[in-house]
């Protein structure tokens, strides 16, 4: 009997031709959005923003399929099975495809340099462009268009020719954005001096007037062009709002990435994910559900179109497709997941590096958005080089870059929160050393941790005593079970040292969702050491102080009272104390308030 297929999956493979013709590839049907970005529109000026790795260029190469009138004779071989072929709009194969990526043009030497790479770029993007079109252009002397040295003049030039051959353009700009996030985030630097201020300032000014500006033009009848509109169709991809600030060609050309129509446009749904797992791996539902659920907290999380008070829920969470195909290839092959070679969130850890140990915005803010799991701020939607000096300062400006770069996400009534437990790894890394400095908890955080692991809890449940007693007391005044959970996170140091809210069998005899798995709040696991051969279970469990006083008295509660309640408890550090019913009321538990 001849073995299955081996089915691939397209890492690091954003042609959508060879997804449709390489034999055996995975991938998720995304053509429902070509129509819906045509719907209600004669102004196809979009601007798609998401964090590295999502999709994005995956995307920008399906419309460039779709649109490019050299794709007419193999549409349904691309298109055909898939939602958009059989369900076709009027524009399909109706354009000719001119193809920018920002990303390769460098800009880490001087700005003579950065120049000189842009011109030989952008002429070359063109040089290949009137190659491609020889036959719809007729024209094949390119030394007439191009020049050297000016390559606006050459795209100018470019798009004159298409316009009064009555043809017309879809133009895609892929990593709009990166020549002003590389320069001002490129190699780690955690405080923007001058220069690099200086040089940001410019590299937005030159972009939007040697690039943006033109494309601009072609996008509108102007007396650079007497043919009409040529560019039909523009469609750009980045990280960041970049190059929007003040009075900016790209101010016209709308941000539809947090346009709930569009929100499943890059990454995968759930459904979408149990699809891939079932297929790849060819495993049944019982055997997907838990490679789903480990997925679901180190990948899902992320929500990019906010929800307002009419509507009745927040549109379906997406994964990261390359930490999702990462975890599914190392799984096929090595039987387990490491973590990825590269982050997703580049950038996101030179901004939290930024952020101070002390100040108005500092790493406690950090440390309260692990701890509360969100923060409440606005997503600044316009973005120059002036807010870039308020990076790690401004609370506003540094929340919504982590928004853009992946390491935050949109969560319920205008909060962020941190989407997974990959991106909660980012945080820890910058609250870690903060911690370690604190002479408070420093001392103790080494013998506590490793007292844990061998058994003793005693000494960890002193330091988590020792850093809430350092909060301020509004940090307490909302906490709960999670934040404790949290916190223990936090003190634990590296997050390779235990595996929060592991799901573990604990009835076999169970089918799935029907109490076969159940969760503990913190797994340590064994380090094989001498003294350390066992795993530590960590149920988490806090007795509000107001609920213990509530049994023996109906009177307001002072704070005294609650320190001498506090005071009588604390020897009691025995299973027997919880084995009582020491709490009235609700049964939620909650840290002691003050």
């Amino acid at each position: 009997m001849p073995q299955p297929m081996q089915l691939q999956l397209p890492r690091n493979l954003p042609s959508f031709f060879n997804w449709r013709t390489i034999a055996g590839t995975i991938f998720a049907d995304k053509t429902p959005f070509i129509k819906a970005l045509e719907e209600g529109t004669t102004n196809y000026r979009y601007i798609f923003l998401r964090p590295r790795r999502f999709g994005k260029s995956a995307f920008l190469n399906m419309l460039y399929a779709y649109y490019d009138v050299h794709t007419a004779g193999i549409f349904d071989d691309l298109f055909g099975p898939l939602h958009i072929g059989k369900n076709p709009t009027a524009s399909k194969n109706k354009h000719l495809v001119l193809k920018f990526d920002l990303s390769s043009i460098d800009i880490s030497g001087s700005l003579l340099d950065m120049r000189n790479s842009f011109h030989d770029y952008i002429n070359d993007v063109l040089v290949e462009f009137l190659q491609k079109y020889s036959s719809e252009l007729y024209y094949s002397e390119k030394d007439s268009i191009i020049k050297e040295s000016n390559s606006p003049q050459s795209l100018r030039r470019v798009l004159s020719l298409v316009g009064s051959l009555g043809q017309s353009l879809f133009v895609g700009v892929d990593e709009y954005d990166a020549p002003a996030n590389n320069s001002a985030f490129a190699g780690g630097n955690t405080v923007l001096g001058q220069d690099t201020i200086n040089k940001v300032q410019h590299i937005e000014l030159f972009f939007n007037v040697n690039f943006f500006s033109i494309l601009k033009e072609g996008c509108q009848t102007t007396s650079m062009n007497d043919y009409g509109v040529v560019i039909s169709k523009y469609f750009l991809t980045g990280v960041t709002p970049a190059f929007r600030a003040g009075v900016s060609p790209l101010i016209a050309s709308s941000i539809v990435s947090n346009n709930r129509r569009f929100h499943g446009a890059c990454g995968f749904t759930e459904n979408e994910v149990k699809a891939i797992v079932t297929h790849y791996l060819r495993k049944n539902e019982q055997d997907v559900d838990p490679l789903v659920c480990a997925m679901r907290k180190l990948y899902n999380g992320y929500c990019f179109a906010a929800s307002s008070d009419a509507e009745s829920q927040s549109p379906e969470l997406v994964y990261n497709p390359h930490l999702a195909f990462h975890y599914l290839s190392n799984f096929q092959t090595e039987g387990f997941v490491a973590k990825p070679e590269e982050s997703t969130a580049v950038h996101s850890t030179t901004i939290l590096k930024s952020i101070s140990d002390l100040g108005e915005f500092s790493v406690q803010d950090l440390i309260e958005l692990i701890a509360h799991k969100r923060v409440k701020s606005k997503i600044v939607t316009e973005f120059g080089f002036p807010e870039i000096l308020s990076v790690g300062k401004d609370a506003e400006i540094t929340w919504s870059l982590l928004f853009y770069f992946g390491a935050m996400t949109l969560g319920p009534n205008g909060y962020l929160r941190v989407p997974n437990d990959v991106i909660k790894s980012e945080f820890f890394s910058r609250i870690t050393p903060f911690l370690r400095n604190q002479l408070m908890i420093s001392a103790h955080m080494t013998p506590a941790i490793r007292n844990l692991k061998a058994g003793r809890p005693e000494e960890f449940c002193e330091l988590l005593e020792t850093f809430l007693s350092t909060k301020a007391a509004r940090s307490l005044q909302k906490a709960n079970k999670s934040v404790l959970q949290s916190v223990v996170e936090l003190l634990l140091d590296e997050p390779s040292n235990h595996i929060p809210e592991l799901s573990l069998v604990v009835d076999a005899s169970k089918p799935p969702k029907e109490g076969r798995f159940g969760f503990v709040d913190i797994f340590i696991p064994s380090t094989g050491e001498e003294d350390s051969q066992t795993c530590i279970v960590m149920e988490l469990k806090n007795a509000h102080l107001q609920g213990l006083l509530k049994k023996v008295s109906s009177e307001k509660i002072v704070y005294e009272e609650l320190v001498n309640l506090q005071n009588r408890s604390a020897p009691k550090k025995n299973t027997r104390c919880l084995q009582g019913n020491i709490c009235t009321g609700q049964k939620r538990t909650m840290i002691g308030e003050r």
